[in-house]
C-alpha cells in the first residue's frame, strides 16, 4: 500500500522534527482481560464454537508536549498474550508499537480534539499459518459536550499481511489471512457517580472478512476469495475469505476503585453480512482489570 507507507513516512518525519526542547512523560499501565464468545469463528448458529479468553496486555510509551500550544506525540509499544480455553491454535502472542500526534484546537475543557496515529503490530498464533503483520492507520476527533459527556468519531483503515499464502486446495488462493478492512466508529463516554464511565460504542466495518465454519460450506464457497483447512476449530472446518461487512454495537462501564486500579465490565454484539446476503450473529462479555504504573 504506497499511500499508507507515504503517510506513515510523512507523519513519523514531521513529528521527529518537533521534538527538539519538548517536555516528555512516561506512561504504562497493564490489563487482563476474561472474555465469552458465543461464536468465535464468526458462522453460522448452528456451526457456532464458543469460548472463553483471557488476554493479558501491557502497553508503556512516552508522551512529549511539542510547541507553546502544544501538541502532544505519543510513542508506544504493546505486549499481548491470548489464552483460549478450548480452541488452542487461536493462542497467541503480539507485539506492537505506534505513534499518535493530537492537537486541541483551541482552549478549555469543551474545545474540539483531532488526532492521527499509526499502528505496526506482529501477531504469533500456535496455528502458524494464522500469523500476522497488520498495520493500522486511524484519524480521530472528539468533543466534550457537557461536563459528563463527550462524543468522537474515528475512521481508521486496516492492512493484514499473512505470512502464510500458499494455495492448500487445487484451483483456490490460500491468502485467507491477508487483506484490508476500513472502519468508521461513534462513541459517547458518560462520565457517572465516582468518575465512573458508562460508554456505548457503534461501529461498521467493510472489507475483507474471515468466516471459520464447515468445509464446502455452500452458503459462502461460491462468494470466497480464499479458502484454506482451519484445524484450529477442527479437521472439518475451512476458513473462508468473504467480501463483507460487520456491524457492531457495544456498551461498557468502567469503575475506578483506586487512584490505580480499575475495572471495566464490557458487552459486545457483531453482525456480519457477506456480499451475498448471507449474516451472522455474535455476542461477546468480559470483565477487565486494569492498573496504572
Amino acid at each position: 500500500m504506497p499511500n499508507f507507507r507515504l503517510i506513515c513516512t510523512l507523519l513519523a518525519t514531521s513529528s521527529l522534527t518537533l521534538i527538539s526542547n519538548a517536555a516528555a512523560d512516561d506512561f504504562a499501565n497493564f490489563e487482563s482481560r476474561i472474555k465469552h464468545d458465543d461464536n468465535v469463528g464468526n458462522s453460522r448458529v448452528r456451526y457456532a464454537v464458543t469460548d472463553t479468553v483471557v488476554a493479558n496486555t501491557l502497553r508503556f510509551g512516552r508522551i512529549i508536549d511539542i510547541g507553546e500550544d502544544p501538541y502532544l506525540l505519543t510513542f508506544n509499544g504493546k505486549l499481548n498474550n491470548q489464552t483460549y480455553h478450548r480452541l488452542d491454535g487461536l493462542n497467541q502472542l503480539a507485539v506492537g508499537v505506534g505513534v499518535d500526534l493530537k492537537k486541541k484546537l483551541g482552549l478549555g475543557p469543551y474545545a474540539p480534539i483531532v488526532a492521527a496515529n499509526i499502528n505496526f503490530e506482529r501477531q504469533q498464533f500456535q496455528q502458524e499459518d494464522k500469523n500476522l503483520n497488520v498495520q493500522v492507520l486511524e484519524l480521530r476527533a472528539s468533543k466534550r459536550v457537557w461536563d459528563e459527556l463527550n462524543l468522537s468519531i474515528h475512521a481508521s483503515t486496516e492492512r493484514r499481511h499473512a505470512a502464510d499464502n500458499n494455495s492448500v486446495k487445487p484451483g483456490l488462493s490460500g491468502a485467507v489471512y491477508d487483506g484490508s478492512n476500513r472502519q468508521l466508529s461513534l462513541n459517547a463516554d458518560y462520565t457517572c457517580w465516582a468518575n465512573s464511565i458508562l460508554s456505548l460504542q457503534y461501529s461498521i466495518r467493510r472489507g475483507d472478512l474471515v468466516v471459520s465454519t464447515i468445509t464446502n460450506s455452500a452458503a459462502i464457497i461460491n462468494v470466497a476469495k480464499a479458502i484454506r483447512p482451519d484445524p484450529a476449530f477442527g479437521s472439518d472446518r475451512d476458513a473462508y475469505k468473504v467480501e463483507g461487512e460487520i456491524k457492531s454495537l457495544g456498551l461498557s462501564f468502567t469503575y475506578p476503585l483506586t487512584a490505580r486500579w480499575e475495572l471495566q465490565l464490557d458487552r459486545q454484539q457483531h453482525q456480519s453480512t457477506v456480499v451475498n446476503g448471507v449474516k451472522y450473529d455474535r455476542h461477546a462479555y468480559s470483565l477487565a482489570a486494569r492498573y496504572q504504573f
